[in-house]
Formats: structure tokens, C-alpha cells, sequence
């Protein structure tokens, strides 16, 4: 795949993932979604036709589309040379729970439990399971659903959720900025009654796009993209289908970019917001990469030496954890000592 890169211009897009015979086929199985695989659980919401574009071709979402089609959800899948496009019609879904030998196999399918408490009151969902880097407890997920008037029993692998007195607004303060708690308790918020303010909440690209997807479903959600975010609570019975474009995986186009650090490029992703990678670029520059933004472009180039530099994790808009073995990696072929501190896992 290097030899691939070296001494050739690559054009790869960060939303959609091309099936071409050029690097980007090359790359295809290098992909690693972030936050897309969970989004698509996200229409057990409201009733009707969703229309999803940019969706990733991967394993996960491949996932997610089965726990979805278990609760009787119809989903149509368009994939074109050009792009994909996902139709997922919730009309039939009249269950609330999930089967374990799907969502023990993903960490992302806990997101399904906000959705299906917002729509019927109650859920029965199997504990992730997934990729094992570190604890990941989902304490805070429940805590913030627990303000709302969630209550949990946890049994033989599941987690049982019922609101014997309906979902309520209410004041979430998260231990930690977790993009999943928040994203679980935004959701399970949008029906609750009255006003629900998250506080530390996840400052990630992804939160703002989810709350954009559910303001384009009748949800009133501010401030999304901010460390307080704001739901006034709405009918279920407002909630409608809507048309939504996913955001460029910042942590594919990081990757991408890595490589043709290590190689010297040039290399240039398209579909991404360089604002999403702030602090990532500021670190390929400290490490002698020349780096060329424009409004959905990076490019990354390089002709000088490797040089060593400092990394910590940190939640958005530090530097994320997500890219942080990419880093560690090209930091071997530095012309000296880098420091990397991962602040986010302990394993």
C-alpha cells in the first residue's frame, strides 16, 4: 500500500467511499468509521422513509443495518460508482429490543437505546460489546437518561429501561465529555417533556451533525458543537422522515493523511471540513509535513526529514484519541524522540 503511494498524487474522498481501481480501492479495507455506523440505529425514532447519503461501506454499518432490519425496519441500500445512499423506512418497527448476537458484536449499538426510549417509553438492549480498548463504561450514558426519568435493571446481559412516569426535561451534568452519553441523552431528550440542558457535553463534529439530522426531523436542539447543548422537548407524533448528507469522517481523512505523511505524498482528501482536523494538521506541521486546506480539501506533502514532536489525547478539539496509533506510528520513522500520551484509554 506505501509503495502505492510513493512518488503519486492520490485524490481520495472522505464521505464517500469510491470503488475505483486506484489508491482509494487499495485503501478500501483501511477505512475505520468513527461515528456513521451508529447513526443509521438512529432512525428507529419516527416513523417513515429516511433518506441517508454519504453512508460508509464497511462492516459496521453492515451491522447497524442488520440490528436495525431485526426491529422490522425496511432498508434499501443505492451504491453508485459516485456515492451511496441509504432508504431506511421505520413504519414496520414495533419492538424495543435487540438481539444479543448482533449488538454484543459493536460498542456503537448501545446508541440505539436513547431512540428506542424517545419512541416507545422502554427498551431491552443487550450490553455492547465490540472492540476492547479499555473499560468504555456506558455508567454515564444511563446517568444522563436517568435524569430524564429512565429507570434501569440490568439482567442476564441486558439492560432493561422503562419511564413509568414519562420522559421529563432536566439539568445533565457528564463527568466527561463522552461523545455516546451524549449523543444517548440528546436523543432520548427530544421527546422528553420540557427543557433539557447537557452540560460538558461532547464537542465533536459528529454531535453537531446528529443534532442537525434531528432538527431536520422536527427536533429543537441548540448549541450542538458547544459544551452546552439545549432540547426543548417535542411530540413524538411531530417527529417526520427527512434527507440528511453525513459529515466527512475526520478519522478516515486523518489516516489517509498519515499516509502520505510517511511517504511524502502529495496526497489530498476531498469531502472534508479542515476545521475537524485542526489539531491533527498542526501536528503533521510540526512534524515537517507541508499542509494545503480548502473548503472540503487537505493536502499533505512532505520533502524534508521527519521530525519528532509531542503528542496528548484529548476530547475534540484536542487531538484525538482515534488517530493517536496512526501518529505513534509515523513517529517511529522521526529523526528523534516523540512523547505520546493517551489520556482517554488505559489500555
Amino acid at each position: 500500500m506505501l509503495q502505492y503511494f510513493r512518488g503519486r498524487t492520490a485524490f481520495l474522498d472522505a464521505s464517500v467511499m469510491q470503488h475505483r481501481h486506484t489508491v482509494g480501492d487499495m485503501l478500501h479495507h483501511a477505512k475505520i468509521v468513527r461515528d456513521h455506523d451508529q447513526r443509521h440505529a438512529r432512525v428507529c425514532r419516527a416513523d417513515g422513509a429516511e433518506c441517508l447519503q454519504n453512508p460508509h461501506a464497511c462492516g459496521h454499518v453492515d451491522g447497524a443495518h442488520r440490528l436495525v432490519g431485526k426491529n422490522d425496519a425496511r432498508i434499501v441500500h443505492y451504491g453508485t460508482r459516485d456515492g451511496h445512499t441509504l432508504h431506511v423506512d421505520t413504519v414496520g418497527v414495533d419492538t424495543w429490543e435487540t438481539p444479543y448476537e448482533l449488538v454484543s458484536k459493536m460498542r456503537a449499538s448501545i446508541s440505539v437505546l436513547g431512540p428506542l426510549v424517545a419512541r416507545f417509553g422502554k427498551a431491552r438492549v443487550a450490553m455492547p460489546g465490540g472492540c476492547n480498548l479499555g473499560a468504555r463504561k456506558i455508567d454515564m450514558h444511563m446517568v444522563g437518561m436517568e435524569a430524564l426519568g429512565v429507570h434501569f435493571h440490568t439482567d442476564h446481559g441486558y439492560i432493561e429501561a422503562s419511564t413509568p412516569n414519562g420522559l421529563h426535561g432536566a439539568y445533565v451534568a457528564l463527568d466527561f465529555p463522552s461523545v455516546g452519553a451524549t449523543e444517548n441523552t440528546m436523543m432520548c431528550a427530544v421527546t422528553a417533556k420540557g427543557q433539557t440542558v447537557i452540560e460538558n457535553a461532547a464537542r465533536e463534529p459528529e454531535i453537531e451533525d446528529l443534532a442537525n439530522m434531528l432538527n431536520s426531523m422536527g427536533a429543537r436542539i441548540s448549541g450542538a458543537g458547544t459544551a452546552e447543548i439545549i432540547i426543548d422537548g417535542v411530540e413524538l407524533s411531530s417527529l417526520h422522515p427527512c434527507e440528511h448528507s453525513t459529515v466527512g469522517d475526520r478519522i478516515e481523512a486523518g489516516t489517509f493523511l498519515v499516509g502520505g505523511a510517511l511517504t511524502g505524498g502529495p496526497v489530498t482528501v476531498r469531502g472534508i471540513d479542515p476545521s475537524f482536523l485542526r489539531m491533527a494538521l498542526m501536528k503533521l506541521s510540526a512534524m515537517g509535513c507541508s499542509i494545503d486546506v480548502g473548503d472540503d480539501s487537505i493536502t499533505v506533502s512532505r520533502k524534508g526529514p521527519l521530525l519528532p514532536t509531542d503528542i496528548q489525547t484529548l476530547p475534540h478539539p484536542g487531538f484525538p484519541t482515534d488517530l493517536q496509533a496512526q501518529f505513534s506510528a509515523l513517529a517511529c520513522t522521526a529523526a528523534g524522540t516523540t512523547l505520546v500520551v493517551e489520556n482517554l484509554f488505559e489500555t
